[in-house]
């Protein structure tokens, strides 16, 4: 594979773009005694099980877990054992409901 440029105008630029719901952290002074706050700011007022700003509710399943494993957990913890399961709860109500859609 060839990666000369035909065209002459120089070497092409990469583009980096966030996917469309990347996760955003909003992390207490206390951490990691307290785990972080995980936002999806695209899909605030989408459903029941999201707090003002697009925070994600993990207080009923998430934080005892984090509370009883919290020195050695981080932000990847996080994702799989809070982000995840919200996800895949809560994705399926969205998309039946019609507030997201596949793009074409």
């Amino acid at each position: 594979m060839s990666l000369e440029n035909t065209a002459g105008a120089g070497p092409p630029e990469a583009v980096s773009r966030p996917p469309p719901t990347a996760p955003q952290f909003d992390i207490p002074a206390t951490y990691p005694a307290t785990a972080p706050e995980i936002e999806l700011p695209e899909l605030e007022g989408k459903t029941a099980k999201m707090y003002r700003g697009g925070k994600i509710c993990l207080t009923i399943h998430f934080k005892p877990l984090w509370a009883k494993n919290s020195p050695h957990f981080g932000i990847a913890h996080a994702l799989c054992l809070g982000l995840a399961p919200w996800l895949a709860a809560e994705v399926p109500f969205l998309v039946e409901s019609g507030a997201v859609k596949a793009k074409a």
